[in-house]
């Protein structure tokens, strides 16, 4: 039996919450992402994330710890936030290079396992302990030129749709394109510090 102690809420729950917890037995302090609502498709999602997290194995992937029970699994803390927050606080070019490219190789781990992440933003990059930054949240996570969520309710959005392609907008199918499109707009970001809703011009990241 897993022995855990509660510490904080990180993210206020809508459907699904994650708390800081310490691991009672090894001292270890972990996060805990637990389904909070009966939904059904809401249980759908989550049991969905569960099956992708727990395959994937990668330097640069939000690390994946156990399995709880159907409603609760454990992942690696990140103790130093999100890229959204090293943008607010103004972290320097150099080391917003360096996460850049390690974004860019954990994407590309997905893409070789043949999955798209279909919600790639600042947000979603964690940085760790060790200033490493890591992709995390798999909620929306599948095959490649599958449609992972054929019955979706009429509110479902796959994605965040301020990175999502104009043409993709109303799209539920997984396509690696899209999180080409979404980690382009991420280091427009990282490089200019702003938001563009339009679609992006690559080479002013470039003269960035």
């Amino acid at each position: 039996m897993t022995r855990l102690s509660y510490l904080k809420v990180l993210r206020e729950p809508v459907y699904t919450k994650l708390c800081l917890v310490r691991h009672i037995d090894s001292g270890d302090y972990l996060v805990e992402k637990s389904l909070i609502v009966s939904i059904e498709f809401q249980q759908r999602l989550f049991e969905h994330e569960l099956a992708i997290h727990s395959r994937l194995d990668h330097r640069y992937i939000i690390k994946f710890i156990q399995k709880v029970d159907d409603k609760r699994f454990l992942m690696e803390y990140a103790a130093a936030g999100n890229l959204m927050g090293k943008l607010v606080s103004g972290t320097e070019k150099h080391i917003l290079r360096k996460y850049a490219l390690q974004v860019l190789k954990g994407l590309h781990y997905l893409h070789e396992m043949g999955l798209v992440h279909n919600d790639v933003k600042p947000s979603n990059i964690i940085i760790n302990r060790e200033n490493r930054a890591k992709l995390a949240d798999f909620t929306f996570c599948g095959p490649h030129g599958e449609i992972t969520f054929p019955a979706a309710p009429p509110y479902f959005v796959l994605g965040t749709q301020h990175f999502k392609p104009p043409q993709e907008q109303h799209s539920f199918v997984n396509r690696i394109s899209n999180d080409i499109y979404a980690v382009g707009k991420v280091l427009y970001f990282l490089f200019t510090g702003l938001y563009h809703t339009k679609t992006i011009d690559l080479s002013m990241i470039v003269d960035n």
